[in-house]
């Protein structure tokens, strides 16, 4: 009776041990369900924080991957700090035994104490060898029996797993009412926080082109860059629109600036946008830029500077007329000796030439920054002065020639082969005036003169001109009182002359360039045969050295 009541005792107890084991799997797979139900929660709740957040932000691509890479390291530090533990979680019976107990109080003193006899085949623990077998057998059965009436489902606390269950169930619900609301949206913020490798992107709600349409530019003059928007998600004068821009030459690429624009409040060229403009200094060799606003961005593009073309400074060689060259002094050394004069960059009072004589021979020659087409302009006002002029261009350096019949102004606007024009026009003056013809004045007498026909009457003469005289001279024309017709009396004092002979130069010296010169004469009228009544006329001559010239 006693060894059967032993063998049911045994196997009761072998049940306890049983369910305790199980009952351990369980607790393991509660532990492990609820901290992988809260891992999914909160990353499926990180996911859907960092997808509003990137919609409403639009984080760029490398904090996403910043963003990616902390979160596969924050849970591959949660798996191991709490998965990995879960899935270890396997403690003694007795320890499993003991947390029973302070649930369930009847079972206090006899379950431990059970499975701690059941662990030891004798019965007994070293230290406890005194202990009746009757004693082992009273505790064994007891806890048979406290656990075979205890329900092990109240046992374990799922409360936990339940709370995590409805955190995922909500977290899941959140993503469902996204995904409800905007699945095109809610699949791109997927695809950026899940794999921000790929090339996926919100939809634009901002749009902008480049409107700047210049190639090249002028390198010191400010840079007008503009930029039209094409979509805007806020009044036009609320707009974000910047220009990052960035100097590029041999030695490499400055860093990065960014300048707000400022709207023109006008349309664009196909009145779908507004344009916004900012002015930028320009230096070095090329600029690089690209607009953008909240979310959108144009391809980088370049601009390339140019130096604009300049005069360095102007010379002419003013040769006056041969002719010219003979008069001794004149009004303005130009006018009768080859001048050298400096005509600078044609922006200063240095960009007037000395008035020269009409006819001068002008050699001027123009050094440039760079090499540069002669204008149009300045070879049709050359041309209209002398059509057979001559132009040269040679690298940076301009010779151009002709003869200055007539006063000219040269505008010089200077174009490159790339359409960038000089900042400052440069233009030259070249004043001509003609020779005035010589003048004579007879000084002596001063007033006409009554005297006898043997008298002898000094004479003289100036001459005057305003580059040289040739020669000067005194001319001498005699009359008589007309013969009175038949049958009526001769003219009388006052009355009607007939000329006496041609007129004749009586006296004549050569000047040689002079400007002014004199003659005096002496003229004795005793050799001229005249008789009362008659009249000499005395009258100064004069020719200057351009007109002696051009009649020989």
């Amino acid at each position: 009776m006693g060894e059967n009541t032993h063998e049911k005792d045994t196997r009761d107890l072998r049940q306890v041990i049983g369910s305790l084991r199980a009952l351990r799997r369980r607790a393991r797979l509660l532990l492990v369900t609820r901290r992988v139900t809260l891992l999914l929660t909160g990353l499926l709740l990180a996911l859907i924080l960092l997808g509003v957040t990137d919609y409403v932000f639009r984080l760029p691509r490398s904090l996403r991957i910043f963003h990616w890479f902390t979160g596969v390291g924050i849970i591959l530090f949660l798996a191991w700090r709490y998965l990995l533990p879960g899935l270890r979680f396997c403690p003694r019976l007795t320890d499993l035994a003991l947390r029973i107990e302070e649930r369930e109080p009847d079972l206090r003193g006899y379950l431990a104490s059970a499975i701690d006899f059941a662990e030891h085949g004798d019965g007994t623990r070293p230290g406890q060898e005194g202990l009746s077998a009757g004693l082992v057998q009273g505790v064994l059965r007891r806890a048979g029996e406290l656990w075979s009436s205890l329900s092990v489902r109240h046992v374990l606390d799922r409360g936990g797993v339940i709370q995590a269950t409805s955190f995922l169930t909500l977290a899941v619900a959140l993503g469902a009412i996204l995904y409800a609301t905007a699945s095109g949206m809610w699949l791109i913020g997927a695809q950026r926080q899940a794999w921000p490798f790929q090339d996926a992107s919100w939809p634009r709600r901002t749009g902008v082109a480049d409107a700047t349409t210049l190639e090249f530019h002028p390198r010191g003059t400010a840079l007008p860059l503009q930029a039209e928007v094409t979509r805007a998600n806020r009044p036009m004068d609320e707009m974000n629109v910047a220009v990052r821009y960035r100097y590029v030459n041999e030695d490499g690429a400055t860093q990065p600036r960014r300048e707000l624009l400022t709207w023109q409040g006008r349309a664009g060229g196909d009145a779908s946008g507004a344009i916004f403009e900012r002015l930028v200094e320009t230096s070095g060799e090329t600029i690089e830029y690209r607009f953008e606003t909240d979310d959108d961005a144009t391809p980088w593009r370049r601009i390339k500077l140019i130096e604009p073309p300049a005069i360095v400074g102007a010379r002419a060689r003013l040769t006056p007329p041969a002719y010219a060259q003979q008069a001794t002094t004149s009004e303005q050394a130009a006018w009768t000796r080859t001048a050298e004069v400096d005509l600078g960059p044609g922006a200063d009072e240095r960009a007037v030439a000395p008035t020269v004589l009409a006819g001068t021979r002008v050699d001027m020659t123009v050094d440039l920054i760079k090499p540069v087409d002669i204008p149009a302009d300045a070879r049709q006002a050359i041309l209209e002065v002398d059509p057979e002029a001559s132009f040269e261009a040679a690298g940076s350096t301009w010779t151009l020639a002709w003869t200055l019949n007539a006063s000219t102004r040269m505008p010089l606007r200077l174009v490159d082969e790339y359409g960038i024009e000089s900042v400052d026009d440069a233009t030259y003056r070249f004043e001509a005036v003609q020779d005035r013809p010589a003048e004579a004045t007879m000084t002596r007498p001063v007033t006409d003169q009554d005297v006898l026909p043997t008298a002898v009457v000094e004479l003289a003469a100036e001459g005057r001109d305003d580059v040289g005289l040739s020669w000067i001279g005194i001319e001498q024309a005699m009359a008589r009182p007309a013969e009175a017709a038949p049958g009526s009396e001769p003219s009388g004092p006052g009355g009607a002359m007939e000329p006496r002979g041609e007129p004749q130069v009586i006296a004549r010296i050569e000047v040689d360039g002079r400007r002014q010169s004199d003659l005096v004469h002496e003229l004795d009228l005793s050799v001229l045969s005249l008789r009362p009544g008659d009249e000499v006329y005395i009258a100064a001559l004069a020719t200057d050295i351009y007109r002696a010239t051009s009649t020989a």
